[in-house]
């Protein structure tokens, strides 16, 4: 099992891996902010030419994913697809795009880091 502590930072050291996911998908010209809300509070992803980072709170989101920070752990190590989420009630999803949410944070692959780190329990 693991845990995110700090949400905000857990997602900026994967932003690169968030990018590239961007980058090599059909959405790469995707633009907005998408605000993650967890029981840790909320995070905001700026996604603006073809690159997704962690920003301020200011600014309207396009995309609202309501969440336990547990589920989001899920979405984090790939273990779960956002879709179960959503048909099980474990996610809450408002906006313009599902499919951001697929790309970022597919089924099956779990984030790395900017030196090539896989996603762990420790430390997070």
């Amino acid at each position: 099992m693991a845990r995110i502590i700090n949400q905000p930072q857990c997602l900026r050291r994967f932003s690169g891996d968030l990018t590239r996911r961007l980058r090599h998908s059909t959405l790469a010209d995707w633009s907005g902010r998408i605000a993650i809300v967890t029981n840790l509070g909320t995070t905001r992803l700026v996604v603006r030419g073809g690159r997704v980072k962690v920003g301020d709170r200011a600014g309207q989101a396009k995309v609202t994913l309501r969440l336990p920070q547990e589920r989001l752990t899920q979405l984090l190590f790939g273990f779960h697809s956002i879709d179960l989420l959503l048909s099980h009630g474990f996610a809450r999803l408002t906006g313009d795009k599902k499919g951001i949410i697929d790309t970022l944070f597919p089924k099956g692959h779990a984030l790395r880091d900017a030196v090539g780190h896989v996603l762990t329990g420790s430390g997070w």
